[in-house]
């Protein structure tokens, strides 16, 4: 006699084992959240052969700026800072960063009085955040003389050709010793008295 086909239930193989075989490991390599560089323009580098160019440039470095601008100057060149643009560019940035600072360091200031150099009015009205001092005489003068802007952009000129210049936006390597050389020789600059009783 024919035996009856076993009845199929689908809960027999519930317990049954289903044995998987690794085929090896795998690593995963999600891409990295690209992470926001340095604030500051991409990394470029001109050369600045006239005055217009100089005068161009450093007014865009003020446009760029968001914290602090350093001047080191001999007597703040009037060609190039004493100059309705300039003045603007200042105070754009003074006022438009309300943690923003103008920094100036100078050589001789005689000539700003003499000139009535147009930056005066306009430092004496933010004397907070915009201040004018001047090296001390017996710190060592540096050949050079630039602005900068942040920690990532400067125009440097050599003091022997001041109608040449070299622009590096976007390299805070490149900047870096110039603010420290900056900083070290605003620790111990004076405030100038002709300047402080123009104030008063």
């Amino acid at each position: 006699m024919k035996r009856p086909d076993r009845e199929v239930n689908p809960h027999d193989d519930a317990d049954t084992a289903i044995e998987f075989v690794s085929p090896g490991k795998y690593s995963i390599n999600n891409p990295q959240a690209r992470t926001r560089g340095a604030e500051g323009p991409p990394a470029t580098t001109r050369m600045l052969h006239s005055q217009d160019e100089i005068r161009q440039h450093s007014q865009q470095l003020l446009q760029q700026a968001r914290h602090v601008v350093r001047i080191y100057s001999p007597d703040l060149e009037p060609w190039l800072y004493s100059n309705d643009p300039m003045v603007e560019q200042c105070k754009d940035f003074l006022l438009r960063q309300e943690s923003g600072r103008l920094l100036i360091l100078l050589h001789d200031s005689r000539r700003l009085l003499a000139e009535s150099h147009r930056l005066l009015p306009l430092i004496e009205r933010l004397s907070s955040r915009a201040q004018i001092r001047l090296i001390h005489p017996e710190h060592e003068v540096h050949p050079d003389r630039w602005l900068s802007a942040d920690e990532h952009s400067l125009l440097l000129r050599k003091t022997s050709a001041p109608f040449q210049g070299q622009l590096f936006c976007g390299q805070p390597a490149r900047v870096r010793p110039h603010i420290e050389q900056f900083e070290a020789m605003w620790a111990v600059s004076r405030t100038d008295i002709n300047l402080r009783r123009m104030t008063l």
